[in-house]
């Protein structure tokens, strides 16, 4: 039972391990599918950055003596249930823009979690816990503008699939 701003901070931290985790399983999906070289590379840097994450909490439940207890994250099982279902969905045409659309998504509920619990780790004093979680949301935060630059740098100026516009 969560009783405690400590309490649920734990949670979250575990709950973010298990998203790391389910990240691990679905980056390297998701770097196969891409077809353009700097999506590959951005879906392989993210996957080296989600061990030193998925690492990052660990040490942080361990510095608490808390169990890393399997609290599934089940958004980001939706999301990534989502992310294949519209991957299953896309012409060929579009799947490097759609692979970006859930990629986006996961790092944008990532970016949330993790400046959550940046909060409640500055609120309840652990400056060690803080540095680390700020090195993770940094990271969260490089990859979204990688995956933005990407986009409007390539994709979308170069009229990707332009006779869906016209409709």
């Amino acid at each position: 039972m969560i009783k405690t701003l400590y309490d649920l901070y734990i949670h979250q931290v575990r709950e973010i391990q298990n998203a790391e985790s389910q990240l691990l399983g679905a980056l390297p999906k998701l770097e196969a599918l891409a077809n353009d070289d700097k999506l590959k590379k951005v879906f392989h840097s993210h996957l080296k950055e989600t061990h030193k994450q998925l690492n990052r909490m660990g040490e942080i439940l361990k510095r608490h003596r808390a169990e890393p207890v399997e609290a599934e994250c089940t958004a980001t099982k939706g999301l990534i249930d989502q992310g294949s279902e519209l991957v299953r969905e896309m012409s060929l045409g579009v799947v490097d823009p759609g692979l970006i659309t859930v990629a986006q998504k996961i790092v944008h509920y990532g970016i949330a979690t993790y400046g959550t619990v940046k909060a409640y780790a500055d609120q309840l004093g652990f400056v060690d816990d803080l540095k680390m979680i700020e090195e993770c949301l940094d990271e969260e935060g490089q990859t979204k503008e990688r995956l933005t630059n990407i986009a409007t740098g390539g994709f979308f100026s170069s009229g990707v699939n332009i006779e869906a516009i016209a409709l």
